[in-house]
């Protein structure tokens, strides 16, 4: 184990980078959560948070993604059935992030939508009340 250790010293496992992606997709996942619920909520620091967090994931994944692509022993993951069945988990894992993904932009269009709506509203009351006068003082 020690040899293996040192002649691969700066190449992660390939467990290794399935381990990481898997602790990455999951935090993904729940930052996903995070987002909606404070897009529901209002709370825009929380969403901003969400935001910068996830893009870090993302990177983070992309990373991995070409990490394992460019592995030597890429090949294990067809090869051998654990790898393989851990490989599929990733991609129904990561399938469900991008679902989340969608629901969570869909919710912030209809937010969007709402507040822009709001803002229509809240202009056209504003012009409806507001009193203008002409140059001799009379109401126009």
């Amino acid at each position: 184990m020690a040899s293996s250790n040192s002649s691969n010293s700066s190449t992660e496992t390939l467990e290794q980078l399935l381990d990481k992606l898997r602790q990455n997709l999951q935090e993904l996942a729940a930052l996903q959560k995070q987002e909606l619920a404070a897009v529901v909520e209002h709370k825009h620091q929380v969403v901003a948070q969400s935001t910068a967090a996830k893009q870090q994931h993302l990177h983070a994944i992309e990373l991995i993604d070409a990490q394992l692509a460019k592995h030597p022993d890429v090949e294990r993951l067809k090869n051998e059935p654990e790898l393989t069945e851990q490989m599929e988990g990733l991609k129904r894992q990561l399938a469900e992030c991008q679902q989340q993904n969608e629901v969570n932009d869909q919710v912030v269009k209809i937010t969007l939508s709402r507040i822009e709506q709001l803002r229509d509203t809240l202009i056209r009351a504003h012009h409806r009340d507001s009193v203008t006068y002409d140059d001799k003082g009379r109401i126009r």
